[in-house]
């Protein structure tokens, strides 16, 4: 059953702002006024309620998103009490749908899956585990744990998207049989899982069911829940689009046909007639009625005035509110009156107090006839009879109240009117005895004047001997403590005259015993020295004799020393070759490369940190292993790579570490430096770096710059450079002002990649690259989000090409490196992107969706990989794929905060890693 919208102002206690609430469709909405300015909304899926003291009710949302709780005043208890019991009956019927769905989604229902890596739509049997924690589908429903059941952790899942919004749905949008408004996806870290539901009741609970379980147990607690009536409106949106497209037409031009037929049917326009005219019948006899009831009920007062109904709108109008405003203030006044009343009755009747309260009588009644006018104004405004019922006796109610105070009030005045006549004669008789009484207080006063100045004189004598008094009590008492302190002194004296007596005694005795005691002792001596003797000729004996044998066991020792020291070298050189063999397997594999690099942690990162635990840690004996440890899991998982920089090793460090494959460049071989991960996580900063401490870029420059002067004299070299941006999906030239010039990405016939009408310019020193360098930052597109003050919205892509000309045998080496800092993956729920930078996110998280892709396809060896899917991987092709050598730096935070991210990075470095291109191949020109 439907629950009938609710709606009326309250107060903020906030804020303390009046503003206009409204209860509907299991949804609680905050707005400025009754015209709109939505300030909040609740889904009270999410909620509870509790009732205060003096008409306060408080809304707690249970999501955990913040500034959702509300603590609102209501005018009394009745009307907080009303609002109480609406919110909590809409709370109830959101419960037993959520019931409803989840037996749904336990029981399981048939759906398709949509896959995107071959385009096909499969039909399968889902279900909700057990646990609530997973989803499972299968050919049919069966045990959890089945081979053929496959399953997905909610707990992992990020969010939930209505229609066919992901890039799969795009992808089979041309092969898609199910409408749109039947599909949704499932949002993970890196993919999605697309559905499609059979009927609307199926793709209604199953939505509802699914985005309430990803709030109770997924990444995204505080994720904004959609409504019921969204999901409705939204379900309409895509199935007019669904209409109009099939009709050949955009929804506009399709809804403005739809109502001019709907306008041309004569039938369907005879029946609104007549259903519009039966609700205004309706409504203007139940008004005519509530009138008559509310004149009826109205007791008269006493001609004073006379009230008529008021009819009020079910939201509430201006009027409305200037109506309640003065019964407001007209049952102030009536308390008021009541307590000049009672201040008449207590102190006498008088002509004055009869004034007062005639002008205030007199006040009332011109109150009353300015809101009865505007009564008779608010009458013609009534347009909703069934709310009107509801307030008309409410404020009723409160204006018979006030009617029957007036004429109580009435009666008294009447009353006080007739005893004032018969009390002012005993009134001016009591004036004349309070005179005389007067009169003789006055003498009484005189003569307890005179009396009292002579009581000071002698006063002030009592007080002067009463000081000298006691200063002879104070000299008394402090002779009676010397006495006492003088007795005390002579008992310390005579006891210690009787104890130094007894010790004296005690020495005597004591002396004695010791003189027998020396005399002992000088005995006991010579028989010791005699001992000693013998005890040292033994000792020297045995010392000769260990001295002979700690010869032959010190060079043992230090044999011992020697071998191991010798194992430490053997180790350490081992470990080098090991190294060293390594990376020749790799090389000869063709291998991506992979350095991970760990970022600083910042101040405001510390407190979050787990105690005990460190989120990065490293191997002290093996710089390629690096562990991160969750503590949600409670558990450290540990990575390999090629090499890791997690303590703190500066820009230099880096590039030794890159150096060889970098210059490798010179000797005809294609090269690609990438930087991956989150955003906020140093990727520009080891690229490019600033100033007094470049970055990869400059560096790698200065080194080829270094190794050309070396071989000048045996060949001839050139480098040119350019620089490119990615930004949302499109390529710029960051080294050419023209923006309306059009680049696009093609393949030369040799099958290198390249890039039309793209700017490459000779450098021949460092500070050409570094002017380079420096007008390409200032084109970059950066924008602040809430985790990186400067985060990077594009790709940037340093292209280096270098021709090496051979004097001696003659020959031409062509490489060329592409040194790329990749914009940062991005969770918008932290980062706070909204509008343009959720625009630039979602192409960003394409593109490196794209690089995961073609990173799968390479490491399956797939005989299709889909570069095509993103400007990013085409540009990349001849770097990524055939005879390149590629080194990925996977940058990484060390805060728990970033915990998911980190390994969402980390395991996609290790998936690159295992990558095989086969070994890479020169560029060489003979001749």
């Amino acid at each position: 059953m439907a629950t009938r919208e609710k709606s009326g102002f309250l107060v903020d206690q906030y804020t303390n702002n009046r503003q206009f609430c409204r209860l509907r469709s299991g949804v609680f909405q905050v707005f400025r006024s009754a015209e709109g300015g939505k300030v909040n909304t609740i889904s009270l899926a999410q909620a509870s309620v509790s009732l205060h003291p003096d008409g306060e009710l408080e809304i707690r949302s249970t999501s955990g998103a913040p500034g959702k709780d509300l603590l609102l005043q209501a005018a009394d208890d009745d009307e907080a009490a009303a609002w109480v019991d609406a919110v909590n009956r809409e709370i109830e019927s959101e419960a037993k749908k959520e019931q409803s769905s989840q037996h749904l989604m336990r029981n399981g229902t048939a759906m398709f899956k949509y896959n995107y890596s071959n385009s096909k739509r499969m039909r399968r049997q889902f279900w909700i585990s057990e646990a609530g924690s997973e989803l499972c589908w299968g050919k049919a429903k069966t045990d959890e744990d089945a081979k053929d059941v496959s399953k997905v952790d909610l707990r992992d899942c990020i969010g939930i998207i209505y229609g066919p919004m992901t890039t799969t749905f795009v992808r089979c949008a041309a092969r898609r049989e199910d409408p749109a408004w039947a599909c949704f996806s499932l949002l993970f870290m890196g993919r999605t899982l697309d559905l499609a539901c059979v009927g609307d009741t199926q793709v209604r609970a199953w939505f509802h069911g699914l985005q309430r379980l990803i709030t109770r147990v997924g990444l995204s607690p505080a994720m904004p829940l959609v409504s019921d009536a969204t999901f409705i409106t939204q379900k309409a949106r895509w199935k007019l689009t669904d209409d109009a497209h099939a009709a050949g037409k955009t929804v506009r031009v399709h809804l403005i046909r739809s109502l001019k037929v709907m306008h041309s049917d004569a039938a369907l326009q005879q029946q609104l007639a007549k259903l519009h005219e039966e609700g205004r019948r309706e409504t203007a006899s139940r008004l005519a009625q509530l009138q008559a009831q509310a004149t009826k009920a109205r007791p008269a007062s006493n001609g004073v005035t006379k009230a008529r109904a008021v009819p009020l709108s079910a939201t509430g109008s201006g009027g409305d509110e200037a109506l309640l405003a003065q019964v407001a203030h007209l049952t102030s006044r009536v308390r008021t009156l009541e307590k000049e009343n009672q201040e008449l009755r207590g102190g006498g009747a008088d002509t004055v107090g009869s004034q007062v309260l005639r002008e205030r009588v007199a006040e009332l009644e011109s109150q009353l006839a300015r809101v009865d006018g505007d009564n008779e104004r608010l009458a013609g405004k009534a347009t909703n009879s069934a709310a009107t019922s509801q307030e008309l006796d409410h404020v009723s109610g409160k204006l018979q109240r006030a009617e029957s105070e007036i004429a109580r009030l009435t009666q008294e005045l009447s009353s006080l009117r007739s005893g004032s006549e018969s009390s002012s004669a005993a009134l001016e008789a009591s004036r004349l005895e309070a005179t005389k009484a007067q009169a003789l207080a006055e003498s009484l006063q005189r003569e307890l004047d005179a009396r009292s100045d002579q009581g000071s004189s002698l006063q002030q004598e009592v007080s002067k001997l009463s000081r000298e008094l006691s200063e002879v009590q104070q000299e008394k008492l402090a002779l009676q403590g010397q006495v006492k302190v003088a007795e005390r002194d002579l008992g310390l004296s005579q006891k210690e005259l009787e104890a130094a007596r007894a010790t004296v005694a005690k020495s005597a005795k004591l002396q004695k015993a010791l003189q027998t005691s020396i005399q002992t002792l000088h005995e006991n001596a010579k028989a010791i020295r005699s001992t000693q003797a013998g005890i040292r000729s033994h000792c020297q004996t045995q010392v000769r004799s260990i001295t002979d044998d700690f010869i032959p066991l010190r060079e043992r020792l230090l044999g011992v020393v020697n071998d191991h020291n010798e194992l430490n070298r053997r180790y350490v050189e081992l470990f080098e070759e090991r190294k060293k063999l390594h990376n020749l397997v790799l090389e000869l594999k063709g291998n991506i490369r992979v350095f991970a690099r760990c970022r600083p942690m910042k101040d405001h990162e510390k407190k979050d940190e787990p105690k005990g635990e460190r989120t990065i840690s490293a191997d002290s004996q093996d710089d390629t292993k690096l562990g991160v440890y969750s503590e949600v899991d409670q558990r450290r998982k540990w990575f390999d790579f090629d090499k890791a920089f997690l303590h703190g090793e500066n820009q230099q460090q880096v590039f030794e570490e890159v150096k060889p494959l970098a210059t490798s460049v010179l000797d005809g071989y294609n090269v690609c430096i990438f930087a991956y991960g989150q955003t906020g996580t140093g990727k520009t900063y080891t690229m490019e770096g600033p100033k007094e401490d470049p970055g990869l870029n400059t560096r790698c420059l200065q080194e080829l710059f270094a190794i050309k002067r070396q071989r000048s004299a045996t060949a001839d070299t050139s480098v040119t450079i350019s620089v490119t941006e990615i930004y949302n999906e499109t390529i710029k030239d960051l080294l050419d002002s023209n923006k309306n010039k059009k680049l696009d990405v093609r393949i030369e016939k040799d099958g290198s990649v390249g890039v039309s009408n793209l700017v490459e310019r000779q450098v021949d020193t460092v500070e050409d690259v570094q002017a380079s360098m420096n007008e390409a930052s200032s084109n970059r597109s950066v924008a602040q989000t809430d985790m990186n003050e400067h985060s990077s919205r594009s790709h940037c892509i340093v292209t280096v090409k270098t021709v090496v000309e051979q004097k001696d045998p003659k020959c031409k080496y062509v490489g060329k490196l592409h040194l790329v800092d990749l914009a940062g993956s991005e969770n918008t729920n932290r980062s706070g992107a909204k509008g343009k930078q959720m625009t630039e996110a979602s192409n960003i998280n394409k593109s490196l969706a794209a690089l995961g892709d073609v990173m799968m396809s390479l490491q399956g060896k797939s005989e299709h990989v889909p570069y095509r899917n993103s400007k990013l991987t085409m540009m990349l092709k001849d770097s990524l794929g055939g005879d390149a050598k590629t080194l990925m730096i996977v940058q990484i935070s060390p805060a728990q905060t970033s915990c998911v991210e980190t390994l969402s990075s980390l395991n996609f470095a290790s998936r690159a890693r295992n990558v095989e291109l086969g070994k890479a191949k020169k560029n060489v020109v003979k001749g």
